[in-house]
């Protein structure tokens, strides 16, 4: 996640970009505490699953905490490998986005339904953000294909010899794919959609756009008001 000019927002919404930006750093202590205190008896409990006592507290105990340190040691791998391979942007898990967004009143979804502002600067970081596709990959696997028709199959079934134009056309496709922002409830076009229960807290005007990677999502960038927005402030003032 790049920094950005924070002098113009408010304090809270500096408080949950400070949130997205250092999620990273407390899932990663998080899960180096699961690691380094769990500590699993397997004698027992796979005795009693191997003939059958599936329901038994000690097999549902022992299968619950080998779920939750498997889970921690995947997300930690994750944590490490992005942030060799992608200094610039910080790794969040959607359990933690949705911590946020509860915390804040804000909702996450696709950006094909937000209709927020978005300043130049934003966007010029979005449109500059790049990825190696393989670790992408495994969420297009999850995808509706129909909603992008043949197109999508067909540039997802190119070979590696491919040329630059339909590199270029297939790396498009992924990102719009991809791309998710948090944002007050307002700021969605909700008609067809479902929303989860989720209490509804006061909105914080603080659009939050994120790249879905396996194991979670990278935060590409953040903003304000529209207000907030050198261009917008340069043709107020002019």
């Amino acid at each position: 996640m790049k920094t950005t000019k924070t002098s113009d927002y408010s304090e809270e919404i500096v408080a949950v970009h400070n949130e997205f930006k250092e999620a990273e750093d407390k899932i990663l202590r998080e899960t180096m505490d699961i690691i380094k205190n769990t500590k699993l008896n397997y004698e027992k409990p796979i005795r009693l699953f191997q003939l059958g006592f599936e329901e038994v507290p000690e097999v549902k105990k022992h299968k619950k905490e080998e779920e939750r340190l498997t889970e921690a040691e995947q997300t930690q791998d994750y944590i490490l490998k992005y942030r060799k391979k992608y200094p610039l942007w910080k790794f969040i898990t959607e359990k933690e986005i949705n911590k946020i967004c509860k915390k804040y009143g804000l909702y996450f979804g696709e950006v094909s339904i937000y209709r927020g502002f978005v300043p130049e600067r934003n966007l010029k970081e979005i449109e500059q953000f790049k990825i190696d596709m393989n670790d992408a990959i495994g969420i297009y696997e999850q995808l509706d294909v129909s909603r992008w028709g043949t197109m999508l199959v067909e540039l997802y079934s190119q070979t590696q010899t491919q040329t630059e134009e339909k590199k270029q056309k297939k790396e498009l496709v992924l990102m719009k794919d991809h791309l998710k922002i948090c944002a007050p409830l307002k700021d969605f076009v909700l008609k067809g959609t479902k929303i989860k229960g989720r209490e509804i807290i006061k909105p914080v005007p603080d659009p939050v756009v994120l790249y879905a990677v396996n194991g979670g999502y990278l935060i590409i960038t953040s903003w304000g008001t529209e207000a907030s927005d050198p261009l917008i402030l340069n043709e107020i003032n002019n």
